[in-house]
């Protein structure tokens, strides 16, 4: 046998041997999978995946909106009171006024455009001294060249929406009482760079009768501010009778223009700290009445003259009636507006007195007062109203039984307008319209953050777009939160092989039918 054949044979019988002890051991079968372990294997991917949906929608759902347009931080009076003076100042500031000499009432609108030199946002803080007796009864901010009018509501609520607002880095401005006679303003923000803010408050005051037969008042003016307002205003008196001032360069006297009396100058706030307006009255105007503002049909303001503590001068005493007074009734919806709200400055002082301050605050939100228990608050859009229950409406009604309900501390309702919302103060107009109370039906979700309410459609600009989408995502998020919360439940409980958790695709099946 060659060497190659011998080879050849070895390799044969090494074959044989191992393919016989192959033959002579125990099958052994593959190892199978099991279905169990299969099923379940996508289980610890679902839950992680439910657990992150869970995190990250509740993240989302906790960032407050912000309106991503403002990139500057809030630098306020107290914290660099300083570095605001040297960069706010009053660019523009005027003073106008209607005097009534027919009802002894008067009306100033103090206007002022601020500027911002600096390079950060700027919060303007100011307090006016007002002329004796007056309140404050309108307040307007142009937003985006839009003004937008005040609601009055308590003091907390107001100054609450205002604080939220300012933190939220938009738009608000605030008018409160700040005792003697004096009104403090907030206005936030003067954008930086140059950036402007108009501002307007409305004050209504009483005008005093001397006993030779004139009547006088006095100018509001700014006491402190932490803006420059060393500028002269522009002064600006409409009358019905001859006007007169005496100012640092001389006496000043009205003109007549197409009927009225105009007293113009221009003067600076040094000069208004002691500006008084003289006029002649005749007296047979000493006492009259007039329709009472945001009461029930058939009430009068019955106006009469008490005479003062310093003997020599007289100021119109107020007193609302259900019985038509047998005096003349002087019909002009702007005097009758003037006159209400004087007289319901002097009831609000007179419940504070008397304990019953939920009458004082309804009662300064239904006359729209800036008084201790009621401020005016100004902001953006419909949306920021309706949000923190905030009512702008000029022509509610408070009876004297809403005023019982105030009292025992219910909620009162005010009724919606229909009809035209026009000015209120000198240039005020009565509307035609039905005041409703009805159901309160709070505002959706949707209707709040997204539209405008519809009587200030065509008042104000709807919400930003990023604010818009930033309600979105939370709407978005609160959903994902949830869908993974639900999701991680039913993961955990196939696991755990619960009943009431095996549908399709999840349950375990049997292996080998055991």
């Amino acid at each position: 046998m060659s060497l190659n054949e011998l080879e050849t044979e070895n390799e044969r019988k090494q074959l044989e041997r191992l393919f016989n002890q192959c033959g002579q051991a125990e099958p052994q079968s593959l190892p199978r999978l099991d279905s169990t372990k299969q099923e379940g294997r996508w289980q610890p991917y679902i839950l992680g995946a439910a657990c992150t949906m869970f995190i990250v929608g509740f993240w989302n759902i906790l960032q407050p909106i912000k309106d991503h347009s403002v990139t500057q931080p809030l630098i306020g009076p107290d914290l660099q009171a300083q570095a605001a003076l040297n960069s706010l100042s009053a660019e523009k500031a005027g003073l106008t006024g209607i005097l009534d000499n027919r009802t002894l009432t008067a009306s100033y609108y103090w206007t002022v455009v601020l500027k911002n030199d600096s390079a950060t946002r700027q919060e303007a803080v100011a307090r006016m001294q007002l002329p004796e007796g007056a309140v404050v009864s309108r307040a307007t901010d142009w937003v985006n060249g839009i003004p937008q009018e005040a609601a009055f509501n308590s003091v907390a609520a107001t100054a609450r929406a205002y604080d939220t607002v300012v933190a939220e880095k938009r738009e608000p401005l605030l008018v409160t009482d700040a005792g003697a006679g004096m009104v403090e303003i907030k206005a936030f923000p003067v954008e930086p760079a140059g950036g402007k803010m108009k501002i307007r408050i409305g004050i209504t005051a009483p005008l005093r009768l001397s006993d030779e037969g004139e009547t006088s008042i006095e100018a509001p003016y700014l006491v402190s501010s932490n803006f420059g307002a060393n500028i002269e205003e522009e002064l600006h008196i409409e009358g019905d009778s001859q006007m007169r001032t005496t100012l640092g360069y001389g006496n000043i006297e009205s003109v007549d223009k197409n009927g009225k009396q105009i007293l113009g100058a221009h003067v600076t706030q040094t000069e208004l700290d002691s500006l008084e307006i003289i006029s002649a009255v005749a007296s047979e105007h000493l006492e009259f009445a007039t329709r009472a503002t945001h009461s029930p049909k058939g009430h009068y303001i019955h106006v009469r003259m008490k005479r003062n503590a310093d003997g020599h001068s007289f100021s119109p005493q107020l007193i609302r009636t259900s019985t038509k007074p047998n005096v003349p009734i002087v019909n002009d919806e702007d005097a009758a507006f003037r006159l209400s709200s004087l007289w319901a400055s002097q009831e609000i002082g007179r419940l504070i007195k008397e304990g019953r301050r939920a009458t004082a605050e309804k009662m300064g939100s239904v006359f729209r007062l800036v008084t201790p228990v009621s401020s005016a608050a100004v902001f953006e859009s419909a949306r920021d109203y309706a949000r923190f229950g905030l009512n702008r409406n000029r022509y509610a009604v408070m009876s004297e039984q809403t005023a019982q309900v105030a009292d025992s501390q219910a909620p009162m309702l005010q009724g919606a307008t229909n009809g035209a919302v026009g000015p209120q103060g000198s240039d005020a107009t009565i509307i035609t319209g039905v005041n409703t109370a009805g159901t309160f039906r709070p505002p959706g979700f949707f209707a709040t953050y997204f539209f405008p309410s519809s009587p200030d459609a065509n008042m104000f600009d709807p919400p930003a777009d990023d604010v818009i989408f930033q309600h979105f995502v939370h709407c978005l998020s609160a959903i994902v939160c949830v869908a993974g919360l639900l999701l991680a439940i039913f993961t955990f409980a196939n696991q755990r092989g619960c009943k009431w958790a095996s549908l399709k695709g999840f349950k375990r099946r049997p292996v080998n039918g055991v």
